[in-house]
């Protein structure tokens, strides 16, 4: 292989690349791969020694891995907008009942962390699918936000605990 193709087979994917982001953030990424998929089945190159078939492999190895980073990185970017808005519904209302300390305070607790939870899952349930994850995945990445929210509210209860305890030292 001469080193001018091993620049053009760069220059290539470099465009290949910034195409296939572009066309992922609108979601025509499958669209594109396809089509190159099509186009080099009918391209031909007159050289002696040259398989087209293990650079049409290697583009498609390429391309697979950048869409499951491209991914991973909106599904991250998915769950910590809603692990946010988590923390955000419950952090200071969770901080005010246990201000307050009444007889209902772990009740309404328990009621406020179970309504944001569950306005958090379906919001972030329906997100989930637009990415066609398997069953299992989605299921997993609920738990873990159920998972979230509970460690939310446990951080302020201990947080309130810790108060609660110097406030009884000083005295």
């Amino acid at each position: 292989m001469s080193p001018c193709w091993g620049i053009f087979e760069q220059k290539l994917r470099m465009v290949l690349r910034k195409h296939l982001t572009r066309l992922l953030k609108e979601e025509k990424g499958l669209l594109l791969l396809h089509m190159i998929v099509l186009k080099s089945a009918d391209a031909t190159i007159e050289q002696a020694s040259w398989n087209p078939s293990k650079v049409r492999d290697k583009l498609r190895r390429d391309i697979d891995t950048h869409v499951a980073s491209v991914r991973a990185a909106k599904l991250s970017e998915l769950t910590t907008l809603y692990e946010g808005r988590l923390t955000k519904a419950l952090s200071e209302p969770v901080e005010a009942l246990l201000d307050a300390a009444s007889d209902d305070t772990w009740p309404a607790i328990r009621e406020l962390l179970r309504r944001e939870t569950k306005y958090a899952i379906s919001g972030f349930s329906s997100a989930l699918s637009a990415f066609n994850l398997d069953e299992a995945d989605v299921d997993k990445m609920l738990i873990k936000l159920e998972e979230y929210a509970r460690s939310v509210v446990e951080s302020k209860a201990r947080e309130e605990a810790g108060r609660v305890l110097i406030r009884m030292k000083d005295r």
